[in-house]
């Protein structure tokens, strides 16, 4: 049985609010969200190529820049997997992604 939204339990102390979109990569397929114990932010796509590319932030997603894991070959495409929609930061902003 489904719950309906309409049925769920209000709570009044929680509010949402959206702030501006930040694109970090255009013509990205299949993105994942990762945000480590530290906070970085990583996220991994693919090119329509289907080569993974991996973004990351360190600063919360305010700057963002390509990322190629340590040891890699130079011109290697690793892959990062991750598997999560979105993040809670230390301040309780929920970061998010649409895919």
């Amino acid at each position: 049985m489904c719950q309906k939204m309409a049925d769920a339990p209000v709570d009044p102390t929680f509010s949402l609010s959206v702030g501006p979109e930040k694109i970090v990569y255009t013509g990205g397929l299949c993105p994942g969200l990762f945000r480590s114990a530290k906070g970085s932010l990583l996220v991994n796509t693919s090119d329509t190529a289907g080569f993974p590319i991996n973004v990351i932030s360190r600063d919360a997603g305010k700057t963002w820049q390509c990322w190629i894991p340590k040891g890699s070959p130079p011109d290697s495409h690793p892959a990062v997997p991750s598997g999560c929609v979105g993040q809670r930061t230390r301040d309780s902003v929920i970061l998010a992604m649409e895919h």
